[in-house]
């Protein structure tokens, strides 16, 4: 077989090949592959084929070199609406820090998102039980030496820094007191 018929049959075969690529598999140089393509009557261009629109998640063609036809589309793709955890209002959340949270947290991460800190901490409360975890302060209804907390056996104390009271027993403060002296 020929080089031209050669040349000839690879240009019909890939119109996107370069005279660079067919003159390699020919064994002759781009000028030749030239002449012997416009001798023939052909493009001696590579075909590029044009690269397919992109379309919006609306269905709308996007502008070049654009993802999203307007702002309120590209809202809608980059935030997602997920019900608050305790008053169940939507609360739209950034779509990338929601899916990382759930993929790379999942034993931290409780599915719960919260409209406000108000909701976060009246859900937390009513899951993880306020007053009754850690120090239970007013729940406690004896001291450490078993003395009833009465009115008439107790100091009460607010604390200038956290404005919370503090209940101490009249006795083991008195045996305190006797306990520091001699």
């Amino acid at each position: 077989m020929s080089t031209a018929t050669l040349a000839i049959q690879i240009r019909a075969k890939h119109p996107e090949y370069t005279l660079q690529n067919i003159a390699t598999e020919t064994g002759v140089t781009r000028e030749r592959v030239r002449q012997i393509l416009m001798k023939a009557d052909l493009p001696t261009s590579a075909v590029v084929p044009k690269k397919p629109h992109r379309y919006c998640v609306c269905g709308k063609q996007t502008p070049r070199f654009q993802l999203h036809c307007s702002k309120e589309c590209r809202t809608k793709t980059k935030y997602m609406k997920i019900p608050c955890g305790f008053c169940g209002v939507d609360k739209e959340v950034l779509r990338s820090n929601y899916l990382w949270r759930v993929t790379n947290l999942p034993e931290r991460y409780t599915g719960q998102a919260f409209c406000n800190r108000e909701c976060m901490g009246k859900w937390l409360g009513k899951h993880h039980g306020r007053g009754t975890s850690g120090n239970p302060g007013v729940l406690k209804t004896h001291c450490k030496n078993n003395h009833e907390f009465t009115e008439d056996n107790t100091y009460s104390h607010v604390s200038k820094h956290t404005g919370l009271t503090s209940r101490q027993c009249r006795a083991c403060v008195k045996d305190r007191k006797e306990t520091h002296v001699n």
